[in-house]
């Protein structure tokens, strides 16, 4: 009797493997997913890398345009006030409406453009700003009544509004430890506008071949030169491309900013989930107390340096003014020669503008001085407390 015929096996791949050598293949798979997550680095962590290098020096110093031009445009208000009045027969209350559209304006633009910034880039906004900043306060100085230039003067304020986006910008392109540094540079940048502005009105206004139409002109001068150095120089923000989900342009912005980082950056993934709320600043006690504080310091700041100089400049040119029984009386006086500012006061604005630069650079190098060595000791308490938990241990 013929015996059965024995079944054939054919060997698969895995079979012929060692169950072990399987086993070691799956733990390495795991092992080369766990290594892509832990080669991704963190935002902040990629931005520290790249240091505060020249390239970031400019980037910041272009985005500060906006800044050297929103308070170059405010002395030009301070400064102006006389001959708008001698030139359009101004009365009280129109003097102060054309003073206080541009702070109107801006107040409104602060609060649009920041939800605009978070939708489409900042850098977009920005841009944005500083083209219809330019054209506004270019129309500015065709302008032929005193309806004209308050709604100019509101356009302009609207659009400058949106300047603010530039310290987001600032902190958004450098690491946390740099973040100060570059808002400070954007502090400076206020002054040397209104030392900008002061200085232009001294040469221009009191000059009877140019005038006041030919400094406001000057004035749009640092806006278009801000449009098109963010428009060239200045990349979008590693962080918003991030949050928008395009990790491969915000590591190559990173990159540009220094390529030492690396070829082969990998951010890991950043989701807002919450937007913030206006609540946020006043969760806690300690918060409204901090809030309240900064605002009457904020207050007090603006007060001195842009309100103190305009109702100087206001007193010059309309002495009589309080004398009157009613705020809309007519102040200006059609039988008396109108009495502009001086050589002499613009002078000294420029002067008062150049101790306010003096004294921001002043803090401003105080203030590096301060955290550099509150930072040389915290590191001295860190190592000290290493050194001290090794003896212990």
């Amino acid at each position: 009797m013929a015996s059965p015929e024995s079944e054939t096996v054919v060997p698969t791949e895995n079979s012929m493997k060692d169950p072990l050598v399987v086993k070691d293949e799956k733990n390495s798979e795991q092992d080369d997913s766990s290594h892509d997550k832990n080669s991704q680095m963190e935002i902040d962590e990629a931005l520290s890398k790249t240091g505060f290098n020249i390239t970031h020096i400019l980037i910041i110093c272009a985005i500060s345009l906006t800044a050297f031009s929103v308070h170059g445009q405010i002395e030009v208000v301070n400064l102006l006030g006389a001959e708008l009045y001698c030139d359009f027969e101004l009365t009280s209350v129109e003097e102060a409406l054309l003073t206080s559209a541009l702070f109107t304006g801006m107040a409104v633009g602060a609060q649009v453009s920041g939800p605009i910034a978070d939708k489409h880039g900042r850098k977009r906004v920005i841009q944005a700003c500083s083209l219809l900043s330019a054209l506004f306060v270019v129309a500015s100085a065709f302008a032929q009544s005193v309806i004209q230039i308050y709604v100019i003067r509101l356009l302009i304020g609207l659009s400058m509004g949106g300047f603010h986006v530039a310290y987001t910008y600032a902190t958004e392109v450098v690491g946390p430890e740099y973040r100060s540094k570059a808002c400070m540079i954007i502090f400076l940048l206020h002054y040397v506008g209104v030392t900008y502005a002061a200085i232009t009105g001294l040469v221009l206004v009191p000059n009877e071949d140019y005038g006041w139409r030919i400094y406001v002109l000057s004035s749009a001068l640092p806006i278009v030169i801000a449009f098109f150095l963010i428009s060239f120089l200045c990349p979008e923000t590693p962080r918003f491309l991030l949050i928008s989900g395009k990790r491969k342009e915000a590591a190559t912005v990173i990159q540009k900013l220094d390529p030492k980082v690396g070829e082969k950056l990998e951010l890991s993934p950043l989701t807002i989930t919450e937007r913030g709320s206006w609540r946020d600043l006043t969760r806690t006690l300690d918060d409204k107390v901090l809030l309240g504080l900064l605002s009457i310091t904020f207050f007090l700041m603006r007060l001195f340096n842009l309100g103190s100089p305009l109702l100087y400049y206001e007193t010059l040119q309309n002495p009589h003014a309080s004398e009157s029984d009613s705020i809309f009386v007519k102040t200006y006086n059609p039988s008396k020669e109108c009495e502009r500012l001086k050589t002499a006061d613009y002078a000294l604005a420029t002067l008062y503008t150049v101790s306010q630069l003096i004294g921001a650079f002043i803090y401003y190098f105080s203030g590096i001085c301060f955290f550099s060595e509150r930072k040389k000791i915290t590191s001295k308490t860190k190592i000290s407390t290493n050194c001290l938990q090794k003896t212990v241990a």
